[in-house]
């Protein structure tokens, strides 16, 4: 089912424009568009993968989830919520799925 759910995140996200109000920013001294494509980074291995990561990955992810957990909460333009959130959705079936959950906050 985990990956049903990436699969229709994932399109869905890829196809949103990114918040151009957040190109250049740091939020909580977070790169937003570093956030951004570490986490697309992740999700595009993992499904390419066949929903497997490797451990230098599965670190990736959890970290971009931590950090996607500090700047949500800040946000309050909701598009730029909404895209941010679907981040933390995907990031989080991923943590789900993975064989050290554990690692994901």
């Amino acid at each position: 089912m985990a990956a049903d759910e990436v699969a229709r995140l994932w399109d869905a996200h890829v196809h949103a424009p990114f918040p151009l109000a957040l190109r250049d920013a740091e939020i909580a001294g977070i790169d937003m568009v570093l956030l951004d494509a570490y986490t697309a980074g992740c999700v595009s291995s993992w499904l390419s993968s066949g929903g497997r990561l490797d451990a230098w990955r599965r670190t990736a992810i959890a970290s971009c989830l931590a950090e996607l957990n500090t700047v949500l909460p800040l946000l309050t333009d909701p598009t730029q919520a909404a895209y941010y959130r679907r981040l933390r959705d995907l990031a989080c079936c991923i943590c789900a799925e993975s064989t050290t959950a554990n690692e994901c906050p």
